[in-house]
């Protein structure tokens, strides 16, 4: 419960994998962090913008930088994600496992 706390206790995070469509589940976390004040940059590979923020294709090109990052995306693709947060400096990562299949995989957790 510690981990959890300290994560929510960062205020400017990236969502990694945030949907382009805005009724997926991504778009709505994104939106309820957003509402509870949280500075939420979204991390899409093609998007230009989600919610009318302006979206960055990785989290290397995100600035000012992120104080963590919450990877909504497959698990073939964390691996990647994970090495580019630590290549950014990012140190407090999510990986998110809500009621479908998690983003974590053997390889991203290695890097962790």
């Amino acid at each position: 419960m510690k981990l959890i706390e300290e994560f929510l206790a960062l205020k400017r995070i990236a969502v990694v994998g945030v949907s382009q469509r805005p009724q997926d589940f991504s778009r709505m976390l994104f939106r309820e962090l957003a509402s509870r004040g949280y500075d939420v940059v979204p991390v899409h590979p093609v998007a230009q913008e989600i919610e009318g923020r302006p979206c960055f294709a990785r989290i290397q090109e995100v600035f000012p930088p992120v104080e963590g990052a919450l990877v909504m995306t497959r698990p073939a693709a964390t691996y990647t994600v994970v090495r580019d947060c630590a290549a950014a400096a990012v140190a407090r990562v999510w990986m998110w496992g809500g009621a479908g299949k998690s983003a974590a995989s053997p390889e991203a957790l290695a890097v962790c």
